[in-house]
């Protein structure tokens, strides 16, 4: 683990950083974080540009490398999400746009492998700053397969 803070943000060196930061933040939690994913385009790339929010109901990321898309937890929805050009980036404290995208998942309590909370942990590849970016109760009973909708 190699977080550390300066001011009122923490900082790491990798995306298992971003797992360390929700350990944290949320060790005093009756639902502390159990499982975790690092998303990793096909092309081998982890660094991607990420837009969406809460207003809009839908989050995507766009690889850097390939220029992949994808929408976040497109399968979810009774009827697919698809592709928006009119979402906002997301963007860090220094402005920076690329991002690791980690996904975060604590369980019911007494159900391990299940996902209650998310949380969308990214970590700016530029100033190495980790946030939550969104947070969610998806109520989703396996927390693998929920994940692997990154």
């Amino acid at each position: 683990m190699s977080l550390r803070k300066d001011g009122n943000y923490w900082y790491g060196t990798s995306a298992e950083d971003v797992w360390d930061y929700f350990v944290m933040i949320k060790r005093d939690s009756p639902e502390p974080p159990k499982h975790w994913r690092q998303v990793v385009c096909p092309c081998g790339n982890a660094a991607f540009v990420v837009e969406g929010g809460e207003d809009e109901g839908q989050y995507q990321r766009t690889c850097t490398a390939c220029d992949a898309q994808t929408v976040l937890f497109a399968e979810e929805w009774s009827e697919r999400k698809e592709w928006r050009n009119d979402l906002p980036e997301l963007e860090c404290i220094c402005w920076g746009s690329e991002f690791e995208v980690v996904g975060v998942t604590a369980p019911f309590m007494g159900d391990t492998d299940s996902a209650k909370w998310f949380y969308l942990g990214l970590r700016c590849v530029h100033c190495r700053c980790l946030g939550c970016y969104a947070d969610w109760i998806p109520r989703y009973n396996d927390a693998q397969t929920y994940l692997a909708m990154l």
